[in-house]
């Protein structure tokens, strides 16, 4: 189950990260998009943690 999520935020991050690399740096390289997708799948984990501890 947990697998299935890491799965489709890494799906979306890398989506999410393509759209937002070409929207506002349009000569930004792969290497650069794959970064940001990481930071937004990091950050994700992060924001769901912290929403856990929360509660």
């Amino acid at each position: 189950m947990r697998l299935r999520i890491l799965i489709v935020r890494a799906v979306l991050g890398v989506l999410f990260a393509f759209l937002l690399a070409r929207f506002f740096f349009p000569a930004m390289g792969r290497l650069t998009v794959l970064i940001i997708a990481a930071l937004l799948v990091f950050f994700a984990y992060l924001l769901e943690s912290i929403h856990q501890r929360r509660d």
